[in-house]
């Protein structure tokens, strides 16, 4: 593993600091404080070019997991991924946007995550040897999460592509206002599966508690040992 390599403070783009911190995590502990009104956005860039810049060993990771939040996290991870690496997260907290605009690589996390994993996702993978809060894959793009134990609600709303696997249980509203990609439940899911769906597949083999309302896309559901598809409800859209 390469040294750390120094940041450069022009880089962070850090407003009104000037005096150089040699040493690496008073550094990211300052950042911590200055990006905490910093947007979703912002600090998932800020994290990129964190990434570039410094080798990611095992002490800085496990700081990273300790002080900073997902969007912060997943910048640094997206500066550093190529297309085949792997990176592995031993979570200690339920850390939101996890996986935010990942677009390569391969994340596994051993632990349970927060909501949003997968924010805006358009590429690469992640696994989650755990179970995951509400809003994952939300506006998803591309890629693949696979969630080893149970996920709250709203798994894949505004799901425009890529895949999801479960292999435990879904809460209230999987697939809502989904428009591509597929969903696979192996357990059971809640109420107002699909509901308001304008495209794209959910497959569930365990129990559903209801079916919402939809004009698109396509739902099956498992039983007398066979895919069975739910026809479609249509409906006005919301508007």
């Amino acid at each position: 593993m390469r040294r750390l390599l120094e940041l450069n403070p022009d880089i962070l783009k850090i407003p009104n600091v000037k005096k150089e911190i040699p040493d690496i995590f008073k550094r990211l502990n300052k950042l911590m404080k200055e990006i905490e009104s910093y947007s979703i956005e912002d600090r998932f860039e800020l994290g990129v070019e964190i990434g570039r810049e410094v080798s990611l060993d095992e002490k800085v990771l496990n700081f990273l997991i300790d002080k900073a939040d997902g969007a912060f996290i997943s910048g640094v991870l997206s500066g550093i991924l190529k297309a085949k690496s792997c990176i592995e997260l031993r979570v200690k907290r339920r850390l939101n946007y996890i996986g935010y605009r990942l677009r390569k690589g391969r994340i596994v996390i051993f632990g349970d995550v927060g909501n949003r994993l997968g924010y805006e996702m358009e590429g690469g993978e992640i696994v989650v040897e755990g179970n995951a809060g509400n809003w994952v894959g939300e506006r998803m793009k591309g890629g693949i999460i696979v969630i080893k134990g149970n996920v709250g609600c709203f798994l894949g709303l505004r799901m425009e592509g890529g895949r999801i696997v479960v292999e435990g249980n879904a809460g209230y509203g999987v697939g809502e206002e989904m428009f591509g990609g597929e969903i696979f439940i192996k357990g059971d899911a809640g109420k107002a599966v699909g509901n308001d769906m304008r495209g794209g597949v959910i497959k569930i083999m365990g129990k559903v508690a209801s079916f919402g309302y939809r004009g698109a896309g396509k739902i099956y559901y498992w039983k007398d040992g066979r895919w069975n598809e739910k026809e479609v409800d249509y409906y006005f859209y919301y508007r």
